[in-house]
């Protein structure tokens, strides 16, 4: 008796996925993730844009929380827009909402273990996240901010040349540093 093996590949639809070579045209100004979000770095202004942000998400993962930020100048004008943790799973991917304060709005959600904040090459800054896919691979999304929100424009995934080394995306740019929030 013979098997037959049928593959099908995956349907993405809706998105651009781009190859290694063509990741980050632009500078990484900060990189962070969920231990650089501070309680004391949420203002209590954005609460209600925040908890509208919860009935957006698409799931929930094994811990919500809401109640922390990670600021950042996005647009230049010299008022921090807030990355707000919100919903994490297991493996260390999180929903991140990103708001302004004044006025309070809602600028678009991100899947993520990483962030990167590039360099301003329009009015705002681009936003690439990596997500955790499994211990040799994961999800490489680069955001771009259109009509009023950040939106995914392309992605690609990120592999490992082994088991000793990480996907090849965090080869190149490192794994975030707190410390160099400034």
């Amino acid at each position: 008796m013979t098997a037959s093996l049928l593959v099908v590949p995956p349907v993405r639809v809706g998105y651009t996925q781009k190859t290694v070579k063509s990741q980050i045209p632009e500078k990484i100004l900060v990189s962070f993730e969920f231990s650089c979000a501070k309680r004391r770095n949420c203002p209590t202004a954005l609460k209600g844009a925040v908890d509208a942000a919860f009935r957006k998400l698409p799931g929930r993962g094994v811990k919500s929380w809401g109640d922390r930020a990670f600021p950042y100048d996005l647009d230049g004008d010299g008022k921090a827009e807030y990355f707000v943790p919100l919903d994490c799973g297991a493996t260390g991917n999180c929903w991140w909402g990103i708001f302004q304060e004044e006025p309070v709005r809602f600028l678009g959600m991100v899947n993520a273990q990483y962030i990167y904040v590039h360099q301003r090459t329009s009015d705002w800054s681009n936003v690439t996240t990596y997500s955790r896919g499994g211990s040799r691979e994961g999800f490489v999304n680069i955001y771009e901010f259109i009509n009023g929100r950040y939106i995914r424009k392309s992605w690609y995934e990120s592999f490992s040349r082994d088991l000793f080394h990480a996907p090849d995306f965090l080869e190149k740019t490192g794994s975030p540093n707190c410390e160099s929030m400034k």
